[in-house]
């Protein structure tokens, strides 16, 4: 009976280990950013832990980072259904048995997300970024189930500042020759800041020209782009992905963009996360160059011809003088573009008229920065055009024979009551021939015109007392009130 009874207990015993016996393992283990870290830097560690068997009740899970300022965020999967536990602090997170012990038909999972920064350390050394282990009902772990992962944090003394690190690197000469020159490069001294680096293959897109153009008015010019580059904040790739758009020091708000890597004001960024004592800097692929605000221009030709006239795109996107000019038969319109940022040109109309595509392509003619487009117009005419890239408007070249039209006009006198109820206008139009327009005294027949028009007026206005004696003495004869 003694024996049957051992028999029994050793049965139930047995039945009771298989019951509870589990086995985790953990999956998909990330550390971003992966390799070396410096304090102080964001780092996210996420993974998955997966469950065969039955979970004991009374085991545990405990998970433990060294990461200063630590949240833990996870969610118990079973059977695909989610359920989301709400963030937790502190270096320790224990996950009962309770909350995994599931039927052994039942399929278990947890997913962990860690955020939190790396410590200061006094020597570079290794950190424990996560370590998982599994605990059994006696509160003994479970070593073989054990995952740790480290990363390697260095001192402090070993980070540069900012501009250290650009002014030291090859690809950055470009930017860092233009801090100098724009006396920033002290800039960064206080304060903390995320730098959007442009390479020197990112300047060398800019049009021929234009770092030279920059260098030469460091205030003026190269100060706000550099400053398009600079956001009054740290952000870390982690922090980055976040965000749906982040503005610089200049006030420029640059759109972010995840959906194929990170893209910032459409510059793509092709390195992240080098860290510097005041910052962190994000290398990119292009220059971002701050928008201007679009002033219309405002069509003022001169409609007395000129032989030559030069019509400039500048980098406020005004067009000066205007699209519109006036030139003789023989004359030449130069278009000049004098915008570092932007692309210019001219083409013909959407529907052309047949005369304006002796001159005009309907394809469009691109004209670089500080280059120009020269054409001579041989013939009397209308020929419209349209400006392209930025910004797109239309225009007129008018050729003429030489001659100008002046029209002067003179009313006549308005104190005559003949005149107020059927009052005339007197107009008198010159005709200035284009030899007179060449003459060295083309002030003087101009004057001598308005003189002889003056004395015209006079009369008119003696023609006009006239009438007034006159309706006065008919008034007096008749006596009309």
């Amino acid at each position: 009976m003694t024996r049957l009874i051992k028999w029994t207990v050793l049965l139930l015993s047995l039945i009771v280990c298989i019951q509870f016996v589990s086995a985790i393992s953990v999956t998909s283990v990330t550390v971003d950013p992966s390799g070396s870290l410096t304090p102080s830097i964001p780092v996210t560690v996420q993974f998955k832990v997966e469950n065969s068997g039955v979970f004991p009740p009374s085991g545990e899970i405990q998970f433990f980072t060294e990461l200063d300022n630590p949240k833990w965020t996870y969610t118990i999967i079973v059977n695909g259904f989610e359920n989301l536990r709400p963030v937790m602090g502190g270096r320790t997170l224990a996950i009962s048995g309770f909350e995994l012990n599931y039927k052994a038909s039942d399929k278990v999972s947890v997913r962990v997300n860690l955020e939190g920064v790396a410590p200061p350390v006094t020597q570079t050394s290794n950190k424990t970024m996560i370590m998982i282990t599994e605990y059994d009902a006696n509160g003994k772990s479970i070593t073989s189930s054990q995952v740790e992962k480290t990363a390697l944090v260095m001192t402090t003394p070993t980070v540069r500042g900012c501009y250290a690190i650009i002014a030291n690197d090859p690809q950055f000469s470009v930017l860092g020759t233009s801090l100098r020159a724009a006396k920033l490069d002290t800039a960064f001294d206080s304060g903390s800041f995320t730098i959007l680096a442009p390479t020197d293959t990112a300047f060398a897109q800019l049009p021929n020209g234009t770092i030279s153009s920059l260098l030469k008015d460091p205030e003026g010019m190269l100060k706000p782009v550099l400053l398009n580059h600079i956001i009054n904040q740290p952000l870390y790739a982690v922090d980055v992905v976040k965000l749906g758009e982040a503005k610089t020091v200049q006030g420029t708000v640059l759109k972010i963009d995840t959906m194929d890597g990170i893209m910032i004001g459409g510059a793509k960024v092709i390195k992240t996360d080098i860290v510097c004592k005041n910052g962190v800097i994000h290398v990119i692929d292009r220059v971002l160059v701050p928008p201007v605000t679009v002033k219309t221009a405002t069509p003022t030709p001169s409609t007395i011809p000129q032989t030559s006239v030069t019509i400039t795109f500048t980098r406020d996107l005004t067009i000066m003088p205007s699209t519109t000019v006036y030139i003789p038969v023989g004359g030449k319109v130069v278009w000049k573009n004098d915008d570092p940022f932007k692309p210019h040109g001219i083409a013909a109309l959407d529907n052309p008229d047949p005369a304006s595509l002796k001159y005009f392509d309907s394809a469009p003619q691109s004209i670089p920065y500080g280059k120009t487009l020269e054409v001579t117009f041989n013939e009397v005419g209308k020929y419209d055009y349209k400006t392209v890239f930025q910004p797109e408007t239309t225009g007129t070249i008018i050729v003429t024979n030489g001659v100008v039209i002046v029209t002067k006009t003179i009313p006549t006198p308005t104190s005559s009551p003949i005149t107020q109820t059927s009052a005339t206008i007197i107009s008198e139009t010159i005709i200035i021939s284009p030899t007179l327009t060449q003459t060295p005294d083309y002030d003087a027949k101009i004057a001598a015109l308005e003189k002889q028009l003056a004395e015209q007026n006079q009369t008119i206005e003696k023609q006009g007392n006239i009438l007034d004696q006159i309706v006065n003495f008919l008034r007096n004869f008749f006596g009309w009130k």
